[in-house]
């Protein structure tokens, strides 16, 4: 009698941010000068080992990785130096769960430095004490059961078609990518590097035939110390450069017509200077290595019971809801962003310009989504004789517009949003910094169905049958189905009974 469809949605069962603080102190090797003061520190986060897994209805997630700390400092002797260094570090955690399709479990990790300072505690000594976000979503395949109809005719139901995300297969995967990168013509050559950074941005990823192919870009922001021949002041020059990268993944099951979630984690970079065609430091080789986290899903039909009522029984139906969520595709739009920041007295060039976004909070408005963000700019400031560092934080607010066929249902709509900064122009000119950059934004839309279901049922005997027919004059509400349920009669009965709704219905026992 109690017949039941088993049905999948893929929901977001875990999601969190964690903040965690690393601190660690270093002593500076032999071949580095003493420090005289800190330009600028800069952390970057890399995971190395990621592991989530299900016991008892517990979900576990243990996660290690590195932070690779950069120094750029003032030496006793005048000149600008760095130092290098890393600190590792563990998270575990746990929360309980239950429902879950533990072989499609998967899990997005996204590691972000909040706040990175540095003490010199002596000459040869330094601290550093970080704040690391670490941006968690546990993925997986989440079953509910929905009543259908039995062999039992004495009970009729309504079911609803409708559609629900769920989670296809998911991978891991590491990329490693050596490109040799000349420096602009603009730039003199190098004499050696004082830091290096990668940032990835994915651009498009796409899902076919059992393989998932992604692209993007690898930006590389050096500073770096000229050659003494070399034109430029205060001994510091910076340039920025993007590579293109893409790959591909093979993912059983997958289709052209699913959904392809991709996140670029990076993991390594190494680098060295070479020479160009004529001798010239003007090349830098690089090697750098990350993780695409890949996750395929697919918008897969759900049977609903909407109601249900007995024919000469007593029914108790047991309702629940749930939303299911459809993926209706994804937004891109690339915004221009220009901000005047004020400088310390002195500061004639700034170099090593970059741009950090983080989304605050969305809403919706006419038609547009907006997203109220948080921009940490920071730099090195030349002055005539020596290099100080610059930082500054401002809020913008960047929108969407919405294709015509989401605006229509935008309060039931919801986005999952990533942002990346481009190259930032930054020039100086009276007392304060002029600063030009692209923010790209990516939204990956869903719709939201709030659905109402029978998951289950008791029938009883005890109803007393009617032995004549009775007579029903309906009102502008009523139809068929509720006619039917009011006297615990069938539609296929009714129908057969008066063919369709009339002024008089007759009721059929």
């Amino acid at each position: 009698m109690k017949s039941t469809q088993m049905n999948l949605q893929s929901v977001d069962i875990y999601k969190t941010s964690r903040k965690i603080r690393i601190e660690d102190d270093s002593t500076l090797p032999d071949y580095c000068s003493d420090i005289a003061r800190v330009i600028k520190v800069e952390g970057v986060p890399t995971i190395t080992s990621k592991k989530v897994y299900m016991r008892d209805d517990t979900l576990f997630c243990d996660l290690s990785g590195t932070v690779y700390f950069n120094v750029i400092y003032v030496s006793d002797n005048g000149g600008v130096e760095s130092h290098n260094f890393s600190a590792d570090f563990f998270d575990a955690t746990k929360t309980d769960v239950a429902n879950i399709d533990a072989d499609t479990l998967f899990a997005f990790v996204c590691p972000v430095v909040e706040n990175t300072v540095c003490k010199v505690q002596s000459p040869r000594r330094i601290s550093v004490r970080t704040d690391l976000c670490l941006n968690i979503c546990a993925k997986a395949n989440v079953s509910f059961d929905c009543y259908s109809k039995g062999e039992d005719t004495r009970v009729e139901t309504r079911e609803r078609q409708s559609v629900a995300l769920k989670t296809v297969s998911s991978k891991d995967a590491e990329f490693t990518v050596s490109e040799e990168i000349k420096l602009p013509k603009s730039c003199p050559p190098m004499e050696r590097i004082l830091s290096a950074r990668l940032t990835l941005a994915l651009e498009d990823a796409r899902a076919g035939d059992n393989s998932v192919n992604f692209s993007g870009n690898a930006v590389i922001s050096c500073i770096y110390i000229p050659e003494a021949d070399g034109e430029g002041r205060g001994d510091i020059q910076a340039f920025y450069q993007p590579v293109e990268v893409k790959g591909s993944l093979e993912i059983d099951d997958s289709r052209n017509d699913m959904v392809a979630l991709v996140n670029l984690v990076p993991s390594r970079l190494e680098y060295e200077i070479a020479v160009d065609n004529l001798g010239e430091n003007r090349v830098m080789k690089v090697d750098f290595s990350y993780t695409a986290e890949c996750l395929v899903q697919e918008n897969s039909g759900v049977t609903l019971t909407e109601d249900i009522y007995g024919i000469g029984c007593s029914v108790a139906p047991t309702y629940d809801k749930r939303e299911l969520r459809k993926y209706m595709g994804a937004l891109r739009e690339s915004t221009a962003i220009k901000e005047k920041i004020p400088l310390k007295k002195g500061i004639e060039e700034v170099e090593g310009a970059t741009a950090e976004v983080s989304v605050r909070d969305t809403y919706f408005e006419n038609n547009e989504l907006f997203a109220d963000c948080r921009v940490t700019f920071s730099a090195i400031g030349i002055t005539e004789d020596s290099a100080t560092s610059v930082s500054e934080s401002f809020d913008i607010s960047v929108h969407l517009n919405l294709p015509s066929e989401i605006s229509g249902m935008s309060q039931d709509v919801t986005f999952e949003m990533s942002q990346s900064a481009g190259y930032v122009d930054a020039r100086v000119e009276d007392s304060s910094v002029n600063i030009a950059f692209d923010i790209t934004t990516v939204a990956h839309v869903y719709y939201n169905d709030n659905a109402s279901f029978v998951s289950a049922i008791d029938v009883e005997e005890g109803l007393s049958h009617r032995e004549t027919n009775i007579f029903y004059y309906p009102s502008e509400s009523d139809t068929m189905w509720s006619i039917g349920k009011s006297y615990g009669v069938s539609q296929t009965a009714l129908a057969e009974a008066n063919g369709e709704l009339k002024r008089v219905m007759k009721i059929p026992f």
